[in-house]
């Protein structure tokens, strides 16, 4: 049986683009419709990497371990 714990956490900053449209319509004059489209993108992290320690059949051992993470999205408003 083997038990572990992994450590992974990075902290930083990004910094990217964001661009977008939209259109409003009067319907009456009291009354109109809207919708908007934004797309952002901050780029993506790696961390450090990440250790983990788990202990197999009584032998513990340690592992390096990397991850990406992507940040971007789509927003869609109607109104």
């Amino acid at each position: 049986m083997s038990s572990g714990q992994v450590i992974d956490n990075e902290s930083q900053t990004l910094a990217g683009y964001a661009v977008g449209g939209g259109a409003e319509w009067a319907v009456t004059p009291a009354w109109s419709v809207k919708a908007e489209y934004l797309y952002y993108d901050l780029g993506s992290l790696k961390t450090s990497g990440g250790s983990s320690i788990y202990k197999s059949g009584g032998i513990a051992a340690f592992t390096t371990t990397q991850s990406t993470s992507r940040f971007d999205g789509q927003v869609v408003r109607l109104g």
